[in-house]
């Protein structure tokens, strides 16, 4: 693949025009699945607490920085899931926590404090987002929104040793994503079923976008 393929452009708008775009329904969703997440963390706080600290000790989080919107840089917490910092093995209750998605309840936190979204770009680590900024020119347009706790593209889908292709695939998703946020987007995000109906991989990536 070219330079100039890798590149872009994605989608043909601009910064400005994916900002603060977001539908009534998927602002009003959001505000109450933040509140019941956070609540619903808080209630499992001292379990889970517990849990780690009799099967793996200290520490019970650990932190992650990534670059929300604006080009923000941002601190999240998680859960700890694995025995110790680089270890692939992870701890009893790690297994279950990772398994459900639960390690990332304290994420909940950064949406009450407005730094994150519900369902939103992915929430990239710093050096992983300077990187793809400089591989691909549209990469910034997907800072025009909060990244979100549960991600329009997983993590996988952003691994640097892959084919540039599939990474200028899962911005195209993004960024679709970005041209008008709305609840019934969301809800494709969380059934898995956003890329089948919003941006398959057969579809050109100068095709108008989705809305």
């Amino acid at each position: 693949m070219s330079e100039k393929d890798q590149k872009g452009p994605t989608i043909d708008l601009f910064f400005h025009e994916l900002t603060g775009n977001e539908s009534r329904p998927k602002r009003y969703f959001e505000t109450v699945a933040g509140l019941l997440g956070f609540l619903l963390f808080a209630a499992t706080l001292p379990i889970f607490s517990l849990l780690i600290i009799l099967t793996s000790g200290r520490p019970i989080f650990v932190t992650d920085h990534f670059i929300g919107y604006r080009g923000s840089k941002l601190k999240r917490f998680f859960y700890r899931v694995r025995r110790s910092p680089g270890s692939s093995q992870k701890t009893p209750i790690g297994k279950f926590l990772k398994a459900t998605g639960l390690y990332k309840l304290p994420n909940y936190i950064n949406i009450l404090n407005g730094d994150m979204a519900l369902v939103g770009p992915n929430p990239l680590p710093v050096e992983k987002s300077e990187k793809l900024n400089k591989k691909f020119t549209d990469f910034y347009k997907r800072f025009a929104t909060k990244p979100g706790v549960i991600a329009v593209r997983n993590g996988r889908s952003w691994d640097l040793d892959q084919d540039p292709s599939v990474l200028s695939h899962s911005l195209q998703c993004e960024l679709r994503y970005l041209v008008y946020p709305t609840l019934k987007k969301d809800f494709y995000v969380m059934l898995g079923s956003f890329e089948d109906r919003v941006c398959p991989r057969q579809k050109s990536h100068n095709s108008q976008p989705a809305l």
